[in-house]
């Protein structure tokens, strides 16, 4: 073998080796995948097992409640009056404090009118009534002389007088006395004239409105000024009619309201002895008369707050809203006996949170909660069971419910959402929370 063969011997090993190698390794393979191919596990056919949908819950707990009614308002006067003067005259003197907006306590003089006149017509009345007076006392003269005439002549003719009344004067002297007595009462009405020359502030108000200056001349039928009292204002509150059942008011006659379950009692926050009285029937019995009304929280849109007091309920329904109205009584709106943040005023539209009675044994529910606005979904042995509520009250945020008609304080119900609920379904629950 020449050396150029030995150094050939190799390269064709090398080359061998390049081509049977990615062979073998390729035949490894798919011998590989054919044992796993070959071993592989067979999977068992089953029925699927059906899975309760799963829910979340929360527990009912029965609580007492205050109902709270809102209601929109306009702020009224509670006394408004058209100033006059029960006598004419000539306007000599105003009160600094006579001009719209001015305040006045009750007896503050106000106006003062030109007296001349009527004093002149006092001193008239008593010179009149000192000469009826003295026409007495010579009357009475004239009455001792017409005795003795009398008693002369029967003595001289010894015959009696049938109407001794004439010839003793006494129709004279009866005359003189009536006239005594009309002109003490001119005195007396000339000295009211004379005193209604000072007009005073018939109550604590504040002028609204003044028709007159000083100087003007001023009759007995003539409005002065327009005068509001600040010792209260009014709200004038619509409220559903519905509602009123809710709200005390006083010196109303509401016996037996019909409708309220067994399991319901409503009571009022006043004394012991105005508290309604639970029939066996579920009716409630109320007193016939309600001393006290129900409080309010009066908020103007500023947000200042005034405290409120229900006092009566107008005969009539609104015109445009055909709803129920109560006036709600504020003291001293303006503040003139404490300090307040802001007076209140009138024409003020505000709202009025009304507290009215209060509702126990009764189950809040959330309103997105309630399914159709009537319907709640209890779990019971979990399942599922759809049952109709009876709504007693509501307010923004809860339904409150009575119990009764297979609901009652512990069970749970359903808060979150089901595509298809069907009553009596197996459910699957996450966990109970209280509301």
């Amino acid at each position: 073998m020449t050396d150029q063969q030995i150094r050939k011997r190799p390269h064709l090993i090398v080359r061998l080796i390049r081509i049977l190698l990615p062979l073998l390794i390729v035949a490894a393979g798919v011998a590989a995948a054919k044992h796993l191919y070959d071993t592989k596990p067979v999977a068992m056919r089953q029925k699927p097992v059906p899975r309760p949908p799963l829910v979340e819950t929360m527990i009912l707990e029965e609580k007492s409640h205050a109902v709270v009614l809102t209601a929109m308002g306009e702020v009224v006067p509670s006394r408004n009056l058209s100033l006059g003067s029960r006598v004419s005259g000539y306007i000599v003197e105003m009160a600094d404090s006579f001009i719209p907006g001015g305040i006045f306590r009750k007896g503050d003089v106000m106006l003062k009118l030109d007296r001349e006149d009527y004093e002149l017509t006092v001193r008239q009345q008593k010179a009149l009534l000192d000469s009826a007076k003295a026409s007495l006392k010579l009357e009475m003269g004239r009455q001792e002389v017409a005795k003795a005439e009398v008693q002369l002549m029967q003595r001289t003719t010894g015959k009696s007088i049938k109407d001794s009344n004439l010839a003793l004067r006494v129709p004279q002297l009866e005359q003189i006395k009536a006239d005594i007595a009309a002109i003490e009462t001119d005195l007396e009405r000339a000295k009211l004239n004379l005193s209604r020359t000072v007009i005073h502030a018939p109550f604590n108000c504040m002028v609204m409105e003044v028709n007159i200056e000083t100087g003007s001349t001023i009759s007995s039928q003539q409005a002065l000024a327009t005068v509001t009292g600040t010792d209260s204002y009014r709200v004038e509150a619509a409220v559903p009619v519905d509602h009123l059942k809710w709200i005390s008011i006083p010196l109303t006659n509401a016996n037996e309201k019909k409708g309220i379950k067994k399991s319901i009692k409503i009571t009022e926050k006043v004394s012991s002895k105005e508290k309604d009285t639970l029939k066996e029937d579920g009716s409630i019995t109320e007193n016939n008369t309600i001393e006290k009304g129900s409080t309010v929280e009066i908020t103007t849109k500023e947000g200042v707050m005034h405290k409120g007091e229900v006092i009566r309920l107008l005969g009539d329904l609104s015109d445009k809203s055909r709803m129920a109205r109560v006036l709600i009584r504020i003291m001293d709106p303006l503040g003139l006996n404490e300090d307040k943040k802001s007076p209140l005023l009138l024409g003020s539209y505000v709202t009025a949170d009304i507290k009215g009675k209060t509702i126990e044994h009764i189950l809040p529910l959330p309103r997105n909660v309630a399914r159709d606005g009537d319907k709640i979904w209890i779990v019971k042995d979990n399942r599922l069971f759809i049952k109709d509520i009876d709504v007693i009250w509501k307010n923004r945020d809860y339904f409150f419910i009575a119990q009764g008609n297979g609901i009652a304080s512990g069970d749970e119900i359903v808060i979150s959402e089901l595509s298809s609920p069907v009553d009596g379904m197996a459910i699957s629950k996450l966990s109970g929370e209280k509301p």
